[in-house]
């Protein structure tokens, strides 16, 4: 069940999620314009209340959904707003976005999740793992070797339907794979996800976001069922 939110959350009634307020989106507008911890801290309240609470409950309302859609529990977890800029030469405090992750109960962490993104200039909502664990990357290559044709078939149905493909992080297929693989491009890519884009933030304000997710998510679920058979 969602968290239970304070009834100065206008766009949070009980348990459904009725879509972030504009000031949300206001928010991370003035934050990508002024991330510094002292505009960050003049304007917490807004962000607790407008970003951080609708956030948590959206998320809620997301993990039933795809429980709904998977049969298979889901654990919500909403990103720190905080950056991690310990080993970073960007030492920006804040990220100006909403990051979602919708974690399946007891498979461990290399196997598939789902995500939700929203930005100053889009949304994004996706499936798939980011980068395989060593044995998943032995099976992926298995498969692509043994499935290729029925991987690229599944692929190519997303990218006609208007989804995009993360982008391999290889540049070379290794040495020890068949380069004259008739799908050997597949073995370039360390992890597999697949995202739906929007470049209108402003419909996170609308009610119909959730129907929005409920619906790309059910397009995406070949890719997600797919790296479920990749083992941990």
């Amino acid at each position: 069940m969602p968290p239970v939110i304070s009834a100065g959350d206008q766009h949070v009634t009980g348990d459904a999620f009725k879509g972030f307020s504009p000031e949300a989106l206001e928010f991370l507008q003035s934050l990508h314009a002024n991330n510094t911890r002292e505009w960050f801290a003049t304007n917490r309240k807004i962000y607790e209340s407008e970003i951080k609470h609708p956030a948590a409950a959206f998320a809620a309302t997301l993990a039933e959904e795809v429980e709904n859609l998977t049969g298979h529990g889901h654990n919500p977890k909403v990103f720190r707003v905080h950056r991690d800029v310990r080993f970073s030469t960007d030492k920006t405090p804040y990220n100006a976005h909403v990051r979602i992750a919708l974690v399946p109960q007891g498979l461990g962490p290399a196997l598939p999740m789902w995500f939700f993104g929203l930005g100053t200039a889009k949304i994004s909502l996706g499936t798939g793992i980011f980068t395989f664990e060593k044995e998943s990357l032995e099976e992926w290559r298995w498969q692509v070797v043994e499935r290729g044709e029925e991987i690229k078939a599944m692929l190519d149905a997303q990218m006609e339907s208007g989804a995009r493909i993360e982008p391999p992080a290889l540049k070379r297929i290794p040495r020890n794979l068949p380069a004259d693989h008739p799908q050997a491009s597949l073995f370039l890519h360390k992890g597999l996800s697949v995202w739906r884009d929007y470049g209108n933030p402003e419909i996170a304000t609308d009610p119909g976001i959730v129907e929005i997710c409920r619906r790309d998510f059910a397009r995406l679920l070949p890719v997600w069922q797919f790296c479920r058979t990749l083992k941990a």
